[in-house]
């Protein structure tokens, strides 16, 4: 985390993402690829930092409700599944939009965005500002009596996981936060860490599993060629 003080995020891969002209989404890899893992004060809050919070505005959580391109279905995503996570686009960016709740018909927090077509210097997903690093994506469509729940990296494959009849929350990222740890200690027994088959997902593994020491804690291998779990098969999904 960056506490420089500049206003405009406290995220230290944003600070080098705009140095090195990258997408945040490399910069947020190099970092985590350099991290430490040994070193157990990585990983505890600076309290005393000050932290910048930002508010998002009615404008920013507009979006045209029940319009979704073919890219989803395309994807294999089902008009029932598109309805039932309230997903919409977004004509000015051409992105398709997923809100983030985190209870059943509770407020929106905050909008994901997919852009179908970035540029060079635009990153694929952006999140409406005053998204909590320490959301659950998905977390309200996991029933209460559900004592296991996967934890992968993007919406996509939440959303995918959820169609498969398999209870999954997402990060927006791949790296777990202490809240969102301790968000899943206290609801489940078993966690299946689903993260993306690269070098980001698998520090992204090492992490979650320190900060999940008190459940059972399991690590699913993607099959041979698949990336990420929306990439894979109903068929692989139940095996």
């Amino acid at each position: 985390v960056c506490y420089g003080g500049c206003g405009q995020s406290n995220d230290l891969a944003v600070l080098v993402a705009l140095a090195n002209n990258e997408p945040i989404e490399r910069a947020r890899a190099d970092l985590l690829q350099r991290l430490p893992l040994d070193d157990p004060s990585l990983w505890e809050p600076n309290t005393n930092a000050p932290e910048a919070r930002y508010v998002a505005s009615g404008d920013d959580l507009r979006y045209q409700h029940g319009v979704a391109p073919k890219y989803m279905i395309n994807r294999g995503f089902t008009p029932k599944t598109l309805k039932a996570w309230d997903v919409g686009w977004d004509p000015n960016l051409e992105a398709v939009v997923i809100p983030v709740r985190e209870k059943p018909l509770g407020p929106v927090l905050a909008l994901v965005r997919r852009v179908l077509k970035p540029t060079a210097d635009q990153p694929k997903y952006e999140n409406t500002p005053g998204l909590d690093k320490d959301a659950l994506f998905g977390l309200e469509h996991v029933g209460h009596q559900s004592k296991y729940v996967a934890i992968v990296e993007g919406p996509l494959d939440a959303m995918w996981l959820w169609q498969c009849g398999v209870s999954a929350v997402a990060l927006l990222g791949s790296s777990l936060t202490l809240g969102q740890a301790d968000k899943i200690a206290k609801r489940f027994w078993t966690v299946y860490l689903l993260l993306d088959a690269d070098k980001a997902g698998q520090v992204g593994v090492k992490r979650a599993r320190r900060l999940l020491k008190r459940v059972d804690t399991r690590v699913v291998t993607l099959p041979p060629g698949r990336k990420d779990a929306q990439e894979c098969t109903p068929q692989e999904i139940a095996e």
